[in-house]
């Protein structure tokens, strides 16, 4: 069975921003939130560099 490791994101990850912005831009996860397609890449930089307090952001690795 693959090792699976839940960190906290990083702002300056590329990685872990693109993959959080293809989540957030699919069809199912997108639907009804008043959420607009296909923004920015830096705009998810941006969220992930101002979380309000006790807001957090993981991403889950397989085998890393």
């Amino acid at each position: 069975m693959p090792e699976i490791t839940v960190r906290h994101s990083n702002k300056d990850d590329k990685d872990d921003i693109g993959a959080i912005k293809a989540i957030r831009e699919a069809r199912q996860a997108a639907r009804g939130t008043l959420q607009l397609p296909f923004t920015a890449t830096e705009l998810w930089a941006s969220r992930l560099a101002a979380l309000p307090a006790g807001v957090y952001s993981l991403v889950a690795e397989n085998g890393r």
